[in-house]
């Protein structure tokens, strides 16, 4: 499992991130059941980066039943229960402006949004998006 904590990220560990060259990147917006992430695992074998979104975007957001931003550990545990050779996953703790020049650099040919269900969230998500498309 290749564990990378963005905010510490230097040089050589960007350049290698950039050499990882995932076909699909996938950004989760909340708490993921297990049949979904076997669906993803069965669907798509290419390389994975995963995002784990920080609460701190959404105003105190996370505290809503509703809305339960995925931590690392999490997503830890499922990728090692859903794919059993995780060597091409990586986890990422990053900022907004971070996915944006993740997306601009690795270009990756899909990307899935796993969406919480509270539509807020979701129309934040869709407004932010606008532009990057």
């Amino acid at each position: 499992m290749i564990k990378l904590n963005w905010q510490k990220l230097n040089e050589q560990k960007k350049e290698y991130l950039k050499n990882i060259k995932p076909k699909t990147f996938i950004v989760a917006m909340s708490e993921i059941d297990d049949e979904t992430l076997k669906k993803i695992a069965k669907d798509e074998k290419e390389t994975y980066i995963w995002g784990a979104v920080e609460e701190e975007w959404f105003d105190g957001l996370e505290n809503s039943e509703h809305f339960r931003p995925l931590s690392e550990q999490k997503i830890e545990n499922k990728l090692n229960k859903n794919f059993p050779d995780s060597a091409n996953h990586a986890i990422l703790s990053y900022q907004k402006s971070n996915l944006k020049y993740l997306i601009s650099e690795l270009k990756p040919e899909k990307i899935i949004w796993i969406y919480g269900t509270w539509s807020r969230v979701l129309h934040y998500w869709e407004e932010w998006w606008k532009g990057y498309e």
